[in-house]
């Protein structure tokens, strides 16, 4: 298996972990523990992570990465981030924004 950095997961929860799911999207986990404050379990899936309350999980292998262009993305989704500038803050030289990351599935954890 590659370098931790190649790889992420995909993780899909049943709908009582609606909420939770609601809190990881409006938090950052700059200035707190969300997995934990969200009532998570992290768990090791090869050298990468997902959650031990999760009903099924990708394992993904990078096949690229490419950062969202703000000019790209759709005016309500630069209206969201405008609105929300304690999350997504400004940072290396610019908005940090969502990345794009297609992968290959490379296992299924039930």
């Amino acid at each position: 298996m590659g370098k931790p950095w190649e790889y992420f997961t995909v993780s899909f929860f049943d709908s009582e972990y609606k909420k939770v799911i609601a809190y990881l999207r409006s938090h950052s986990g700059r200035n707190e523990n969300k997995i934990e404050n969200a009532g998570l379990t992290a768990v090791a899936i090869g050298k990468t992570m997902g959650f031990k309350e999760a009903k099924q999980t990708f394992l993904c292998k990078k096949l690229c990465k490419q950062q969202f262009v703000k000019n790209s993305l759709i005016q309500e989704i630069r209206d969201y981030y405008e609105q929300y500038p304690d999350v997504y803050t400004y940072g290396h030289g610019g908005r940090e924004r969502h990345f794009i990351l297609p992968g290959e599935i490379e296992e299924i954890i039930e």
